[in-house]
């Protein structure tokens, strides 16, 4: 009689403790619906990169004053996504051994994510970089992915350093999804200072196209 009982408080729990979607409402007040989302627009900001900011953390610095002079290795380029979130295709319940499952995992939530993938990310100045690329030459080579809010891999390990993708080598990997978040730096000084506007070419798996530009940056004499 004591098992009998124990199982039926359980069952008790599971039922008072979910609301209409099947979630145990001891988990909080948590989002409904999808945890896909589709990118809609993207935007690119300039920000100053402080030397205390952890690797592989994402940056969130103040932004860079439009023709203020700047060491190259003290900024970083952040590409920002703007989201909608994917309508969720509602199950039909098949009984209540369903509903009981889907309560038991309704705190496991994945993080928000997307299927669509980044083809390409071509970078340009208007400006000279040094003598092999000139303006409006392909910088991939130029700039090393230092975060990404996505699956896609962005760095490796040298003799326990860890080494950076530049873009060449990040988009070279299968199945680059793309995220919320995606910023990179340049590794290599420009030879010739001065000002330089940079020209980027997002391109999605779903055809979109986003050209965005920087604001107007002076590198250090």
């Amino acid at each position: 009689m004591q098992y009998i009982r124990l199982i039926s408080l359980t069952l008790v729990f599971f039922i008072t403790g979910c609301n209409d979607d099947g979630i145990i409402s001891s988990c909080g007040d948590l989002p409904s619906g999808s945890n896909k989302f589709d990118i809609t627009n993207v935007n690119v900001q300039v920000l100053l990169a402080p030397t205390t900011t952890p690797s592989s953390s994402r940056v969130s610095g103040d932004l860079y004053n439009q023709g203020t002079e700047v060491n190259y290795d003290d900024i970083v380029f952040s590409i920002n996504a703007v989201t909608q979130v994917v309508a969720a295709k509602k199950k039909e319940s098949k009984g209540f051994s369903f509903s009981l499952i889907s309560s038991a995992y309704a705190c496991s939530l994945l993080p928000p994510s997307t299927d669509e993938k980044i083809i390409d990310i071509k970078v340009t100045s208007s400006a000279d970089f040094n003598n092999a690329f000139s303006a409006g030459d392909s910088l991939k080579s130029k700039f090393e992915v230092t975060y990404t809010e996505s699956y896609a891999r962005f760095f490796t390990y040298e003799n326990e350093e860890k080494i950076y993708y530049n873009l060449i080598e990040y988009l070279e990997q299968d199945d680059v999804y793309a995220g919320k978040v995606i910023q990179f730096k340049l590794n290599e000084e420009p030879e010739f200072a001065g000002y330089h506007i940079f020209y980027i070419e997002l391109m999605l798996s779903t055809g979109e196209i986003f050209l965005l530009e920087t604001a107007e940056i002076r590198f250090a004499q």
